[in-house]
């Protein structure tokens, strides 16, 4: 009956959402919130906690894969960051990544570019859910098969490196307090293409995603190269959401981490710091 439908949020949050979307869009109508807001409270945290006290304060956040605004909206409402950078490649979630800014009344504090971040420059394809709008993913390459079951098809959308952003001005490397990735599989080749953001020790957090890398063994590959030999350590965020002690591990164990959930099938969200 309706494209779009308002929700209101704990902390005087509001977003509109596609009734399409069985995914971020229907969760959020139903709980008023999302697992990712915890888990940017539980980050934010565990950061203070590590000696950055002021970490959010005056500083500008990184979501890259922001869909429709569910952790720029609390970062900058919420927890204090003064500007946010985002980066979302479908055309209707960046539309209401859009106008949640201006509904929130942020629209001034947040640079948006409706491109993908990745590895390299240059044009790719994305794979679009057919419901479930948190779960496009980015093709690179030739489409070897028709689309499976639960694909709406594909359309064109541009790639652009973090660094390559730092570099035309976007943004300056110093200022980033927080790095959020969430691009279903795709998080190495972001990781990759951000060598100014991890070479000064900016906080991260990742998803990560065990099925993406079974079908996908190279993208697997470049996230270790691009985490795996830093001086830094992962914590399990949702592990932390939960309650359970969040036992920081050597960068060095990410393949074993991910052995561990892709055994178990389970989706987490890892903090670098």
């Amino acid at each position: 009956m309706t494209p779009l439908i308002a929700v209101s949020a704990p902390k005087r949050m509001e977003f509109l959402v596609s009734t399409r979307d069985t995914g971020v869009g229907r969760t959020l109508f139903t709980q008023r919130q999302r697992a990712e807001m915890a888990t940017l409270r539980a980050a934010l945290r565990i950061i203070r906690r590590e000696g950055r006290a002021r970490s959010g304060a005056n500083q500008t956040f990184i979501d890259v894969g922001a869909n429709i605004g569910t952790t720029t909206v609390p970062a900058l409402l919420v927890h204090g960051f003064k500007r946010a950078v985002v980066l979302e490649p479908d055309p209707l979630n960046y539309k209401l990544l859009r106008l949640n800014a201006v509904l929130n009344g942020i629209d001034d504090q947040v640079t948006s570019f409706n491109i993908a971040a990745s590895d390299d420059n240059g044009p790719a394809l994305l794979d679009l859910a057919a419901s479930n709008f948190g779960d496009h993913r980015l093709v690179l390459g030739p489409v070897k098969r028709r689309q499976s079951r639960g694909r709406a098809g594909m359309v064109k959308v541009e790639r652009r490196t973090l660094d390559d952003l730092a570099a035309s001005g976007a943004f300056e490397a110093e200022d980033i307090g927080l790095l959020w990735i969430d691009t279903q599989g795709h998080e190495g080749r972001v990781l990759s293409g951000a060598g100014s953001l991890l070479e000064r020790g900016v906080p991260t957090v990742f998803e990560l995603v065990p099925a993406a890398y079974r079908d996908r063994p190279d993208e697997a590959a470049l996230l270790i190269d691009a985490v795996a030999g830093l001086d830094r350590r992962l914590i399990d965020l949702r592990a932390t959401r939960a309650g359970r002690p969040a036992a920081a591990r050597p960068a060095s164990d990410l393949p074993a981490i991910i052995a561990d959930q892709n055994g178990r099938r389970r989706i987490t969200d890892l903090l670098l710091v």
